[in-house]
């Protein structure tokens, strides 16, 4: 697969090259890609919710797991289990990226990002300890 950019040639371009290539528009890109196979594969038996699907079943207030965040000069480090509404507010901060070496977001260590987190995730969050959460140099 490779993303085409800056080709006056392939800009808007989508659709099948022969039996060799795929031409697809995704968020504004052109992405060019093998075409894909047929399977004689059967579909799994459970249908019902997909694996995809089943990442981001709502859960209730009770069930959500407490939420962990460091505080260090330039970022703030955000550890969480995956929920759906929780990962839609998270990248709703400004300057927010997902690290999945670390498995956590590290977000840009502004006081309105803070106190948003904060103003979210209330009750989920340790006890406060001083200005800070927790403090990492």
């Amino acid at each position: 697969m490779a993303i085409v950019e800056k080709n006056i040639i392939l800009e808007g371009l989508s659709g099948k090259l022969g039996k060799m290539l795929v031409f697809r528009q995704r968020g504004g890109k052109t992405i060019v890609a093998a075409t894909p196979r047929k399977t004689d594969k059967a579909p799994s038996e459970d249908t019902s919710i997909s694996k995809k699907q089943a990442d981001t079943v709502p859960i209730s207030e009770g069930d959500r797991q407490q939420v962990f965040l460091a505080v260090t000069p330039a970022k703030l480090l955000l550890t969480m289990e995956k929920q759906a509404e929780d990962v839609t507010f998270v990248r709703s901060l400004q300057y927010v990226r997902w690290n999945s070496n670390a498995f956590r977001w590290e977000i840009t260590s502004q006081p309105e990002n803070l106190q948003a987190i904060r103003d979210y995730f209330g009750e989920r969050l340790p006890e406060q300890q001083g200005e800070d959460l927790a403090v990492v140099s």
